[in-house]
């Protein structure tokens, strides 16, 4: 048997990244070609353990932190990312996460699905 390939998911503890997650784990097909690394800031919390229980790799990264970043997309076959706009409200902050993240991505990465807020964020911002 092959191995799985990496799905790795930003915000696994959010409702973005969490539902992401939750649909590759309901789906039989989905779960068995993919393992799931969980992105969180804080891997000890009760909701990243819950992910770890039912099989998701939970590893700490912070999307400011491009070294980080690289570790956590180590071996990965495809990325599910989500900006943080709302901790910083700054959407320079939100624009360069998510350019990282990309950027990244951009080396080894054999297949890329990038989510953000930053359309609907500008649009808010300039209502």
């Amino acid at each position: 048997m092959a191995a799985k390939k990496i799905l790795v998911v930003f915000g696994a503890t959010g409702n973005q990244g969490g539902s992401v997650i939750n649909s590759v784990l309901k789906d039989p097909k989905t779960a068995n070609e993919f393992k799931i690394r969980g992105i969180t800031r804080d891997p000890s919390k009760p909701n990243a353990k819950a992910l770890e229980a039912r099989g998701v790799e939970c590893v700490a990264a912070d999307i400011n932190n491009k070294d980080q970043i690289k570790v956590a997309l180590k071996d990965a076959y495809a990325v599910f990312a989500v900006t943080n706009y709302w901790e910083k409200m700054d959407a320079e902050l939100e624009i360069k996460q998510g350019k990282t993240i990309a950027d990244v991505s951009k080396v080894g990465i054999n297949s890329e699905v990038i989510e953000t807020c930053i359309i609907i964020n500008q649009c808010h911002l300039n209502s």
